[in-house]
């Protein structure tokens, strides 16, 4: 019988601005595009050491999870980011916003993920 990996949160990481993909409009941005390129949570899924492979054109933590249990791939992603109902939604409409510029919205991601006891810095 296979082991299942499991995937957890991380305490802190650190947003690209470089390969961030944002303000393009709800629901534009992946995990991991082709042109490698993530959304927030994608940054957060490499930091909880989650291959890039399994991000690429990927919408969520919620798809990603259900992928894998879809094709049995033995792999769960145990995250606030699932577990807490309408958290990824959040992030998703933060990062996605064509409304925000990109200093409010940096301070909108820091803030949501501090109420998730994870600290996140940008650079780049």
């Amino acid at each position: 019988m296979t082991k299942k990996r499991t995937y957890t949160d991380t305490e802190s990481f650190t947003i690209n601005r470089k390969k961030w993909f944002r303000g393009r409009g709800i629901r534009k941005a992946l995990l991991l595009n082709d042109k490698n390129e993530m959304c927030c949570l994608g940054f957060y899924a490499i930091a909880c050491k989650i291959p890039p492979t399994q991000l690429i054109n990927r919408i969520d933590p919620f798809e990603l999870n259900n992928f894998w249990f879809d094709n049995k791939k033995h792999r769960e992603w145990k995250t606030k980011l699932v577990n807490k109902i309408g958290v990824a939604d959040d992030f998703m409409e933060i990062n996605d916003s064509k409304n925000i510029q990109d200093l409010q919205r940096e301070k909108q991601i820091i803030n949501l993920f501090n109420t998730l006891n994870i600290k996140v810095k940008f650079e780049g």
